[in-house]
This record gives structure tokens, C-alpha cells and sequence, in this order.
């Protein structure tokens, strides 16, 4: 469960898979920083939800192609690069 895995394996969870996610790769265009964390966030219970809601505010708005918060109206849809 959540609460056996390391706190640091948990950080660099959400920071791998963000950045998996938002990655250019030969195969596939990267996600904007807003659609990865709303996939993140759809992904209930793969991820500590106060760490992922921690990167968001305190890490991504520093990152190249950032925004803003994501509205809670907002889907993944809204974000996926055609």
C-alpha cells in the first residue's frame, strides 16, 4: 500500500511520470504541463494526492510551457496535442 512506499520513491514517482508524460519522444508529441497532471490526477490512487497537489503548485509553475492551475472544469480532452 501507499503508506509502505518510501516518501522519496513517492516524489520520484510523480516527477518521473510527469515527465514521461510531457517528454517529446521519436514516437509520440509530449503532453502540455497541464494535461500530464490532469492525467496524474485521473490516475486515482497511483499517486499520493497532497504530493501530487504539492508538484503542482510548488514545481510545475516553474517548468517551461506552464499556464496556470488547471480549471475544474477542464478535461483531459482540452489538453491532448492533436
Amino acid at each position: 500500500s501507499g503508506d509502505q512506499i518510501p516518501f522519496v520513491a513517492q516524489i520520484m514517482t510523480v516527477a518521473d511520470v510527469y515527465q514521461a508524460l510531457t517528454a517529446e519522444r521519436s514516437y509520440k508529441s509530449g503532453m502540455t504541463p497541464q494535461a500530464a497532471l490532469l492525467k496524474m490526477k485521473e490516475e486515482k490512487g497511483h499517486f499520493n494526492t497532497d504530493l501530487l497537489e504539492d508538484f503542482e503548485r510548488r514545481v510545475v509553475p516553474h517548468l517551461p510551457g506552464h499556464r496556470g492551475k488547471l480549471d475544474s472544469q477542464e478535461t483531459l480532452h482540452d489538453f491532448v496535442i492533436p
